[in-house]
């Protein structure tokens, strides 16, 4: 039997099909705008990646190809068919690519910043204009937030049930499996031979566990908002336009503000480490404080527009549960704070949340648009973080992509 992979039905193709059947029955076959604006963004990541030119995740084959990871895929398939999601965690990370990956981003900041005329030959790669370590880094970067994904879909298994021994046979997949990518990453870390860039990258790991921890959790352990405070009713935002504190944050200033607990996840989550990656990209590079200061900022902005964008997604292709802690969730939540009481109720029900009475609730108010509006803010954002960069082919397929979001 043929691999799968080789047969991906790649976007010039459904355009292709699309073309024909259109003539063939022009009033019965139309391509949903949806999926007009995937390939688009298809399209822009491709481009994006000849600019590198170079695999932009750490899934190339001299690590796919490694022991270790053809014994994990081994493993892996023995969950599919059960009801763990890491099989679909994997299918999602390998097949969805309308999104640019981390290690993208990462490579074309690097780019961006150009190689400092005193680097050593040997560690440059003239060809694409970037150094050898930043593109260990752009790896290194893919696999924490990999493992971190992976390590998310441990379940908590009732002794006793019936698929009790699947899905602890999962978890331990997906704890070794998620352990393994960590240790892997910081040996590459290590060999970068850089402290300070093992400092920030070492930060921005803590910062994505700690996210696993903020706020409350119902009782399968999934996150829910914490209860809106009238303290913090009109509160300021808290990660403002040039916020660079690092980290460890105050967590208890925040919860209770729905907007800003969604920036606090989303930051320790995911932003930090897209934007400190790409600060540590330009401390590689030689660069200033001023450059690494834009690039932290930009990664930033960026994962938080992105994460914007995914929340909204999702909101609406996924017509069962909802994510309590997404952007529509926590947007409507901000402007009716009694909404809390919906929210804690379904969650501690013994049948499970209601949705279906959830989701209209938030479709009649307006957290839909104000999460699209939020995801274009931050885009904004992250586009005039790219002025204090030279103008380039990188920087232009950098502006492509936040446009696309």
């Amino acid at each position: 039997m043929m691999s799968s992979k080789l047969f991906r039905v790649t976007p010039t193709y459904c355009i292709i099909a699309h073309r024909y059947m259109q003539a063939v029955h022009p009033t019965k076959f139309e391509i949903s705008p949806m999926h007009k604006e995937k390939v688009n963004r298809n399209s822009i990541v491709r481009q994006a990646e000849k600019v590198v030119g170079y695999p932009t995740s750490f899934l190339n084959l001299r690590w796919i190809l490694n022991d270790e990871a053809a014994n994990l895929a081994m493993h892996l398939k023995k969950l599919i068919g059960t009801k763990h999601p890491l099989p679909k965690i994997t299918k999602n990370f390998l097949f969805s690519n309308d999104l640019p990956s981390l290690g993208l981003v990462i490579l074309l900041v690097s780019k961006m910043g150009g190689l400092n005329p005193e680097a050593e030959e040997m560690d440059c790669d003239r060809t694409a204009g970037i150094l050898h370590g930043q593109r260990v880094l752009a790896e290194v970067a893919e696999m924490i937030r990999t493992s971190f994904l992976v390590h998310r879909s441990l379940l908590k298994v009732e002794a006793g049930s019936d698929e009790a021994d699947d899905l602890s046979q999962g978890n331990k997949i997906a704890l070794l499996t998620g352990d393994y990518l960590l240790s892997k990453c910081f040996n590459d870390l290590a060999l970068i031979r850089n402290s300070d860039v093992t400092d920030i990258i070492s930060t921005a790991t803590r910062d994505c566990s700690e996210s696993d921890y903020v706020g409350p959790f119902d009782e399968k352990n999934r996150a829910i908002p914490a209860e809106p405070n009238p303290v913090f009713r009109d509160a300021a935002e808290y990660f403002d336009e040039n916020y660079l504190d690092p980290g460890p944050y105050k967590v208890n200033e925040i919860l209770g503000s729905p907007r800003n607990e969604w920036v606090l996840r989303t930051v320790l989550s995911s932003a930090n480490l897209l934007g400190k990656s790409c600060q540590a990209a330009m401390i590689l590079g030689n660069h200033g404080a001023d450059l690494q200061n834009a690039a932290y900022q930009f990664g930033k902005h960026v994962a938080l527009s992105w994460q914007a964008r995914i929340d909204y997604d999702d909101f609406f292709a996924n017509s069962g549960g909802i994510n309590l802690v997404s952007a529509p969730v926590m947007l409507h939540l901000e402007k009716h704070p009694e909404f809390y009481t919906e929210i804690k109720n379904g969650c501690y029900n013994p049948d499970g949340c209601d949705y279906s009475n959830i989701r209209p609730i938030i479709l009649n108010g307006t957290a839909v648009l104000e999460t699209q509006n939020m995801c274009r803010d931050y885009a904004r954002r992250a586009s005039k973080n790219l002025d204090s960069f030279p103008d380039g082919d990188a920087k232009d397929a950098l502006k492509k992509i936040i446009n696309a979001l």
